[in-house]
């Protein structure tokens, strides 16, 4: 499990999570978590003692001109019984590239596409989440406010040892400096063509993040 630092306000007291329900969601973990992922996912961050446990999934699907449209939403599972759990979503909307990453290393990958990644603040229920730069990038500064980023998304829609319709999503999000593009974590989905067999053409899209980050949590 990948392990990095946040700072948060309104949940910081001492560098640990106060009593506070600022999403409007006093869901426990298994409430806030979609049901395909409620019994693998570590909704009570026992991994993750000391913050959260964040994990993302999305939903959408790739039209007949190659354009890719969905929203992937962020969960927060704090430890300590779930209080203060949330969500974030971010609308993705995204078109076909040409080798977006040059050196990606996703040689069986055989969909590239470029997209926009910006929060929905209609569905922004983790209002003490002090930005998502830092967990992006390379660096600890959070100079991004309007929570908009770039992404690179490769598609292998043949994993090698995988069931038909599974996918692997390689994604990257561009630096925010200019420094090129930075790794996210590989997500598994499904993807289902409108027509089968026709995995270039349209069709529903859904990935996730199975394997959880635990962000620790500092006073900020």
């Amino acid at each position: 499990m990948l392990v990095r630092s946040l700072p948060l306000f309104a949940l910081v007291a001492c560098g640990t999570a106060a009593s506070t329900d600022s999403s409007g969601s006093g869901d426990t973990g298994t409430s806030l978590a979609p049901d395909e992922y409620a019994d693998i996912w570590d909704t009570e961050s026992a991994g993750c003692p000391d913050g959260a446990t964040v994990y993302w999934a999305f939903e959408g699907n790739i039209d007949d001109n190659s354009k890719l449209v969905g929203e992937e939403t962020w969960y927060w599972f704090f430890a300590g019984g779930g209080v203060g759990n949330c969500s974030d979503t971010f609308d993705i909307s995204g078109k076909k590239a040409t080798n977006p990453v040059a050196d990606d290393p996703c040689n069986s990958c055989d969909r590239d596409f470029t997209a926009d990644m910006v929060l929905n603040e209609d569905k922004h229920g983790c209002t003490q989440i002090d930005g998502y730069e830092s967990l992006l990038d390379n660096d600890e500064t959070d100079r991004i406010e309007e929570e908009a980023y770039e992404l690179a998304l490769m598609l292998d829609t043949n994993p090698l040892g995988g069931d038909p319709g599974e996918a692997q999503i390689w994604t990257y999000v561009m630096d925010d400096q200019g420094k090129g593009w930075i790794d996210r974590s590989i997500g598994r989905g499904m993807f289902t063509p409108d027509t089968e067999g026709d995995v270039a053409g349209p069709g529903a899209l859904t990935w996730a993040r199975t394997d959880g980050m635990c962000i620790t949590i500092t006073e900020g």
